[in-house]
């Protein structure tokens, strides 16, 4: 994630797509499905949201209602995610959010991403 801008109902990041062949190896790049790299910059930028405007929580993942994939992002490719957050609670976040590459076409949509907070007053 190289920038993030948002208030406190949702925003956007600019992601750079890594190789994937650093995560999975050369061999497999040609047939993984999942944008994992760009997928985890995703999630972290709404981590970084709900870090921001939820009292520093800290949290992991804890499930996506419903994804789609749509294409792989390219090697180096400047990629976008626009985020709104649904619900920030005392133990939890929910978030939808829409991953596409520079040209705009959708690499993934996610809709009920849910956070758990683990601890609160991590320094924000």
């Amino acid at each position: 994630v190289n920038a993030t801008a948002f208030n406190e109902a949702g925003g956007w990041g600019r992601i750079a797509a890594l190789p994937l062949s650093g995560l999975v190896g050369q061999t497999r790049v040609s047939n993984w499905t999942v944008p994992s790299c760009v997928l985890d910059a995703a999630l972290y930028a709404c981590g970084v949201h709900l870090w921001v405007h939820g009292q520093g929580a800290i949290s992991l993942p804890k499930q996506i209602d419903h994804l789609q994939l749509g294409r792989a992002a390219r090697d180096g490719e400047t990629c976008l995610v626009s985020f709104l957050c649904r619900e920030i609670t005392s133990d939890a976040a929910i978030y939808d959010f829409t991953l596409v590459g520079q040209d705009g076409e959708l690499i993934a949509q996610a809709r009920g991403y849910r956070k758990v907070i683990l601890a609160r007053g991590g320094g924000a």
